[in-house]
């Protein structure tokens, strides 16, 4: 899989992010490859307990590949709704455990006025990290576990898709600027390729 980069700005409650991620995904017919482009646009409640409740919504392009070459890419464009839960747990003064759990739903459709074909991609994902504070600098070590399944259905019948892999897992680095507001590099391999730069801001 090609690693591919994803750039990202949040502040207090609300994010914006651009993500770009390369995935593999296994048909009856055998693997294909999967591009996912995404913007979106991020809500997100902490409650007294210290528990996010988030929201995200946005516009999503998928190009799905056959293996033997570019010319059998299929574009779709479309809109996608998520929601998650995610829970800090302190590990003393400089460390904490930190739980993540989301679910996604994507409906896209094929990009082509001759033929009708629509995707739709279901996203079950948990996410587990360690931080470490050192100064202005967190280092986060996680490991994600990502349930994908959907279908291509139309013109040309209903194929149907899950992901090839499950696991991820990655590191990042957040670089604090101010008490609240940081600077994230952050790096995955596995399920899911991708690497991200975020401009954050912490509730």
């Amino acid at each position: 899989m090609v690693v591919m980069p994803l750039a990202k700005a949040e502040w207090s409650g609300v994010s914006l992010s651009l993500n770009e991620v390369n995935s593999d995904w296994l048909f009856e017919s055998g693997r294909r490859n999967a591009e996912i482009s995404r913007l979106d646009l991020q809500f997100e409640e902490k409650t007294p307990s210290g528990l996010g409740v988030g929201a995200n919504i946005g516009q999503i392009t998928t190009r799905v590949s056959d293996l033997n070459g570019p010319r059998n890419t299929r574009k779709f464009d479309g809109s996608y709704l998520g929601v998650y839960l995610r829970y800090p747990v302190p590990l003393g003064e400089f460390f904490s455990l930190h739980s993540k759990l989301a679910y996604q739903y994507h409906s896209a459709t094929q990009i082509d006025s001759s033929v009708y074909n629509q995707i739709e991609t279901r996203d079950i994902g948990v996410e587990l990290g360690l931080s470490g504070r050192f100064s202005n600098l967190r280092v986060t070590a996680f490991a994600a576990y990502n349930d994908v399944s959907g279908d291509i259905s139309g013109d040309t019948g209903t194929e149907i898709f899950e992901n090839e892999e499950s696991v991820s897992s990655g590191i990042s680095f957040d670089l604090f600027v101010e008490s609240s507001g940081y600077i994230r590099l952050r790096m995955t391999r596995g399920e899911q390729d991708s690497a991200s730069l975020s401009f954050a801001r912490e509730f």
